[in-house]
Order: structure tokens, then sequence, then C-alpha cells
């Protein structure tokens, strides 16, 4: 193939980009090869949680003769990283080298296995004595993977299935994501429970610059995070039904657990992260913010994030102090650049409390500049209240975290919340607490 005639945003398998292809910058940065070898495309690669919760994954076709080399019918793991090689786990019992695997399903994950469906294009092929979850049989090659095949541990990126080469030999390694750290072997940013939240409550700057030194931490969060809070149901019961609120007006019954990793497996931890959000709407583009933001409809409506299944966070907060329940907290959902780049298994482990804050046009970002002070004293008190009963529920005191720290290091990441007082926030974490022990 001639190189040359690629157009600008396409990718082929064998080519790199040539010196006389333009890309655009933003494609640049983002833009990775792998050498599949001949014969392999998108079909023969499986993204595990791919996409996000409102967008469904992809079809794509690679577009030329599928017809099979002759090499053993295999699973290979890959990282996801260019650096790495990918590993082959196993092969495909009972398949022989003319049968074309199009599409690989995982079904459950372990911290040790991954279970699979792979359904096959051509001849009929039925795997002996397997079912799926107790359906009758498929065409489908249904097979547990241990992490001994290979000594590959099983928590990256990518899985090839089908028909590959069989001289990609080397072992994929643990992958880390943020500035803070992430890792997808122990689920969690680098450092004790109180030294990640030092790094994921950094001041986030205008423009969304993340302060490079570490948060020190106010009283009432130090003694809260990673440990038991010592507070009593029963006045915290007592305390909301004062507000005039109820369990389920703050994401869920105090007797129930929180969401759990990779989509609420069993096998996963529970929530540990408490991210604070701002909603960056509405915009006000060059005006000013009207006198009375902290109580305007515009503002402070909940109309733009509702949504019967698919709303942005778990909790929507506005200035008044009125709230949205987007999700229960039992629910896993993802709303950070970080949880949807490592896919499904990040998916239960954050929470997320959207903060109704207003923009207007910064001369470098169309939306960067925010109110001072950028929340209210009630939304910090009900944050606060937040904060408890979601720990109450983890049965240890949740690690906050600010969006954009969380998202730091990574492509189009986000700006906020802006202009958020921790001293503040903190404060009122110490007048809830003060009301229900």
């Amino acid at each position: 193939m001639n190189c040359q005639s690629i157009p600008p945003v396409t990718l082929s398998k064998g080519c790199a980009p040539c010196p006389e292809t333009q890309f655009p910058s933003s494609f640049r940065e983002s833009l990775g090869f792998l050498a599949l070898g001949p014969k392999f495309g998108p079909p023969d690669l499986k993204s595990l949680g791919r996409g996000n919760d409102s967008e469904g994954d992809g079809k794509q076709s690679g577009g030329e003769d599928r017809s099979s080399p002759a090499f053993v019918p295999s699973v290979w793991f890959w990282s996801g990283k260019e650096v790495d090689a990918p590993k082959r786990i196993g092969e495909l019992p009972g398949v022989t080298g003319t049968d074309m695997a199009e599409t690989l399903l995982v079904l459950d994950e372990s911290e040790s296995a991954y279970r699979i469906l792979v359904m096959f294009d051509g001849r009929k092929w039925r795997a002996s004595g397997i079912h799926v979850k107790g359906r009758q049989k498929l065409g489908l090659a249904d097979m547990a993977f241990q992490s001994s095949a290979g000594g590959i541990p099983m928590n990256r990126a990518f899985i090839f299935a089908a028909i590959v080469m069989a001289s990609w030999t080397n072992a994929a390694k643990a992958a880390t994501f943020g500035k803070c750290g992430f890792d997808t072997v122990s689920r969690a940013f680098a450092g004790t429970a109180k030294e990640q939240a030092s790094c994921l409550l950094r001041k986030v700057k205008i423009l969304g610059n993340v302060d490079p030194q570490s948060a020190v931490l106010p009283p009432n969060l130090l003694g809260s995070i990673g440990q038991p809070l010592n507070v009593s149901k029963v006045k915290i019961r007592q305390f909301i039904e004062a507000l005039n609120l109820t369990e389920n007006d703050l994401g869920g019954s105090l007797d129930a657990g929180l969401s759990r990793g990779n989509n609420n497996s069993s096998s996963a931890p529970m929530a540990r992260y408490f991210v604070i959000h701002d909603t960056s709407t509405p915009n006000f583009g060059n005006q000013a913010f009207p006198a009375d933001v902290d109580t305007n409809n515009r503002v402070n409506g909940f109309n733009p994030y509702k949504s019967a299944n698919n709303a942005k966070a778990h909790i929507f907060l506005n200035r008044p102090g009125a709230i949205y329940v987007g999700h229960d907290f039992g629910v896993p959902w993802r709303a950070t650049k970080l949880e949807l780049k490592i896919g499904t298994l990040t998916k239960g482990l954050f929470l997320h409390i959207e903060n109704v804050q207003p923009r207007r046009a910064h001369p470098s970002q169309p939306d960067g500049n925010a109110p001072t002070p950028g929340f209210t004293t009630v939304q910090y008190d009900r944050l606060a209240l937040f904060y408890v009963m979601t720990s109450v529920r983890a049965g240890q005191g949740l690690i906050p975290a600010f969006h954009a720290a969380v998202d730091q290091g990574l492509l189009d990441g986000h700006d906020d919340p802006q202009n958020f007082s921790l001293s503040d926030f903190d404060g009122a974490l110490g007048r809830v607490l003060e009301k229900v022990r």
C-alpha cells in the first residue's frame, strides 16, 4: 500500500503516519498505532468497559478479506499502551485455524479470571458441554482464562480474541492513570487514604490549573478520612427530618451499601471516592452574573440535569440547597475522564456530586470564569451531609476529591470545582458531625 494515499484521519494496519500526511493537532495528540499483523483489524479487538453510560459501543469493520491465516486460535491481552506488547492468555479449545471469530463478549470478571463468550462466523461451531447461565447451547465458545495462564494479572484494558499470531510473548504491566496515580491492580490512587485525599483536594485554579502542592487537610476531614465516623444513625435521621428531607432525598438508605467497582461486582471494593464537581452552567458569556445568582431560576433550575436513567451524576445540588437525585449512591456511575478511560473496572468506585455553579467567558476559555464565592454556605452544609451519609454507608470516611484533580494528566480534563473553599467545607462538616454524634 502506498502510505501517501491514506486520508488524513484514516488508520491502516501496518502503515505508520507519513511525513507527508498532515494530521490535525488534536488528532495527533491522541493517535496511537498497534501492529496487529496481516488480516487483523478492529473486529479482533475488544475494549473492556469501552464507552460511557450514555453511549453504545461503535460497530467497526476491518473492511478487507477476513479469511483466516493459519495461526493458533488464541485469546490475547494488551494493556492499551504502545510500549506494552500483547500477552497470550491461552488457546481457544476445539477451534481450528479456519474458524473466524467475529465477536468477543466479557461475561464476568474476577480478580483472577475473565469469563468470555466468543462468536464465530462460517461453519457451525459448538463447544460441547457449555452452558451460559442456564441457557441452551449457543454458537459460542464459553471459557474462563485464569490469571495463571501466562502469569498475567487480569486487570488490563484490552483483550484480543480470535485467530492471532503466536509471536507476541511479552507480559503486560499494571497501568496507572492520572497525576495522582490511580493503579488498576489496587483500584486506588497512590498512598494512604489521607495521602490520596491530599493529592485529590489540591486547589483547582482558573482554567483548570491544579495546584502542584498537596493540600493540607483541615481538622474535620483529617479526623474522618479512612476511619469510622462514630456517628449515630438515629441522630442523623433526626437531623435530616428537621431539614424536611428523607434518606431517599439524599441518595438512599443509611442501611444500604454503596456501589461497588467493576459495575457492582460482589468481589470488587465498595465506593471509595467522593468526587466534588461543579456544573459550569449556565454560561452567561460576556454578560455579568445576575445579582441574585444564588436564587435565580435560570441558574438554579434542575431541568438541564434531569434524566430518567442517564443523569450525569448521582446528586445535583443547587445554590439555595435544593437537591435532585440522579442516581442512588448504590448505583455504579461514571462521570470523569479517568473512569471512562479505564473502563468498567472503576465503575462504582466513585460517587459524584454536581454543585450548581454558573460560568462566564474568559479570554482563554468560553466558560473559564466562575462567581466568587464559588458556592453558598448551604451548598457546603448539604455537601457535608452527603459526605457523612455516604461515609456511614461505606463504614469509613470516604476520600474526597476534586474532579479536575482526578482527571489531571489525562487529555481534555476538566476545570471544576472553581473557587471551592476547603476550609468552608470542613467547617460545614464539623457542624454536621456535632449534630449527629
